[in-house]
């Protein structure tokens, strides 16, 4: 039992088995801190948020590059991190001013079809990967475009003007049956 618990501490060499059990703590710990943590789809990850998995990804494995490095310090480490993470992320919910100050906002990039080459400019995002991601969304033409929002997450809202907009039951008065979520009628056979 003594040696286990040689194994978190600071060691110069770590043994087989000091490595394969600070690995099996390290991932133990991964999985707890990904299980709490906000949801939020990938795409409304923030600036904020990419640092801080980044920084908690490299926390949880600086145990395993240097036998130097305490648990008790890392695991302190980690909360500390995460705790400043879930007051930043819950007073931007809680407070639009807070939201404000450090949130990005979205930034036009085309208007009527026009593109604002000063907002270009200040985002570092080119022609061409504004046209590409503009015939991803079926937008081929910027004549077709009404505007063009880069948002904060990264992500293109491509705004058509609405006469280049396809024709949906609605405009043809066709009754639609209600939706609703898909139920599995046959699983497995």
């Amino acid at each position: 039992m003594n040696n286990i618990f040689e194994y978190f501490q600071s060691n110069d060499l770590l043994s087989n088995a000091g490595f394969a059990t600070r690995t099996v703590v390290s991932i133990i710990l991964i999985y707890f801190m990904s299980r709490f943590l906000l949801k939020r789809a990938a795409g409304q990850f923030t600036a904020f948020d990419f640092v801080f998995l980044w920084m908690l990804g490299a926390l949880a494995v600086a145990p395993l590059l240097d036998g130097k490095i305490l648990f008790t310090t890392t695991i302190l480490a980690i909360a500390t991190l995460y705790l400043w993470h879930f007051l930043i992320a819950w007073l931007s919910v809680r407070s639009h001013l807070f939201a404000s100050l450090i949130r990005r906002k979205s930034t036009l990039l085309v208007e009527k079809g026009i593109i604002n080459e000063n907002n270009m400019r200040k985002t570092f995002f080119n022609t061409d990967l504004l046209l590409a991601e503009m015939r991803l969304a079926e937008a081929h033409d910027l004549k077709e475009v009404d505007q063009v929002m880069l948002e904060p997450s990264g992500h293109l809202s491509i705004v058509k003007k609405s006469k280049h907009l396809p024709p949906t039951p609605v405009d043809f008065e066709i009754p639609v049956p209600p939706g609703g979520l898909p139920t599995v009628l046959i699983n497995n056979g």
